[in-house]
């Protein structure tokens, strides 16, 4: 079960953590309250794509 998509659960554990890495830098995202599988997905894609192309300018 998805716990951040039920309403039900407490803000303070309705948390999902999602590592990401790209080449030596890690980063660590935390979503919180009521974001969908979907959202976190499209969030963390941006954030790798981002991160790519700042690499390949700084090359």
């Amino acid at each position: 079960m998805d716990r951040l998509n039920d309403s039900t659960c407490p803000i303070s554990t309705c948390k999902n953590t999602v590592k990401l890495q790209i080449g030596e830098s890690i980063v660590t995202l935390t979503f919180t309250g009521k974001s969908t599988e979907n959202t976190r997905a499209k969030l963390v894609a941006l954030l790798s794509e981002a991160y790519s192309e700042r690499v390949k300018k700084w090359q």
